[in-house]
């Protein structure tokens, strides 16, 4: 069971529940990975079964106590993942939240309080963020199963070349299609219909229609090499 994790020894003969602030600074770094390990499978177990009750997942009372108790797991939870990360690099680690403090990068969650995954950057809230979170987010993209990994992979790799380049917010597009409209398309310049054309090539050359991704490849050469020859929104459009 999940609390055998907290009621194992610590090295002070009783048990990682009871350890205090005193005990946890005196320990040595094995010691202290071992702390947060414990803690954290703990609380993931603790919320595991406390997300079982949450059967309605569309319409979750986000005031409710069980939900507010959910969020409050979880922050601890991130907290001790977060140390025993921090302990496996060899940097300093803490005791509890208010120890840590400012100390901390501040990563936006992968999923809620009940495990539903969670939305990231709207455009109007990317538009407004700092540029290390712009850079954070596209490292969270390049890092998950987005359909463009690869081209949020590259813009963090301009950004970390380029200290005064930004890399422009990219929506995830459905897997089997593009949201990018006719009209959308038609009012792009010919750099944004290169980069739309580019993003959909690697995409379905990849992973769907070899035979579509083979058209906007063509699309993208055109605009790529300044061709005299027009470029369409779909392969049904240059028949």
């Amino acid at each position: 069971m999940w609390f055998e994790l907290l009621k194992a020894p610590n090295p002070y003969g009783a048990t990682w529940a009871s350890l205090t602030k005193e005990q946890y600074y005196q320990m040595n770094d094995t010691d202290k990975g071992n702390y947060h390990d414990a803690k954290k499978s703990a609380l993931i177990k603790t919320m595991k079964q406390l997300r079982g009750h949450f059967h309605d997942r569309a319409n979750i009372n986000t005031e409710s106590p069980m939900y507010n108790e959910l969020k409050h797991l979880q922050e601890k939870r991130n907290f001790h993942g977060r140390q025993a990360d921090r302990n496996r690099v060899g940097n300093v680690t803490y005791f509890n939240l208010e120890d840590e403090g400012d100390n901390r990068l501040i990563n936006r969650l992968r999923t809620t309080p009940v495990g539903e995954k969670s939305q990231d950057f709207t455009e109007e809230e990317y538009n407004a963020a700092s540029r290390e979170e712009k850079l954070n987010y596209h490292k969270r993209k390049s890092r998950i199963d987005t359909d463009d990994k690869l081209g949020y992979f590259r813009e963090v790799g301009r950004m970390r070349k380029d200290e005064n380049y930004t890399a422009p917010y990219i929506p995830t597009e459905s897997r089997h299609g593009q949201t990018t409209s006719k009209e959308e398309y038609e009012k792009m310049s010919d750099d944004e219909k290169r980069k739309f054309h580019g993003r959909m090539a690697v995409r379905l050359n990849n992973k769907f229609d070899r035979d579509l991704g083979n058209f906007h490849r063509r699309m993208y050469q055109r605009l790529k090499l300044g061709s005299k020859l027009p470029t369409f929104y779909s392969s049904e459009e240059e028949e």
